[in-house]
């Protein structure tokens, strides 16, 4: 179980350091989708369904802008951006 100020999950006993990261990763995507999508200002409705390739750069980037303000570790931002560089 892993319980953050944002709520509690529950982890598959394989792998739990992947499990542990998607769901750091996926608390990202989250924010950003439901806080107008950095400075596009896109309604959150959007964030429902897949992203445009506009908005996955715009996630990227607002990570990068944002990086020493966000509720996750420094270096797993990191991590997460240079993931998403190689799947360009």
């Amino acid at each position: 179980m892993l319980g953050r100020d944002g709520g509690v999950i529950f982890i598959p006993r394989n792998s739990p350091k992947r499990w542990c990261k998607e769901s750091e990763h996926t608390r990202l995507h989250d924010i950003f989708g439901t806080s107008g999508f950095g400075s596009r200002n896109t309604p959150p409705a959007r964030s429902i369904g897949e992203w445009t390739p506009e908005i996955e750069a715009d996630f990227t980037q607002w990570m990068k802008d944002n990086i020493d303000k966000l509720p996750v570790d420094r270096a797993a931002v990191q991590e997460f951006i240079a993931a998403r560089a190689l799947f360009k």
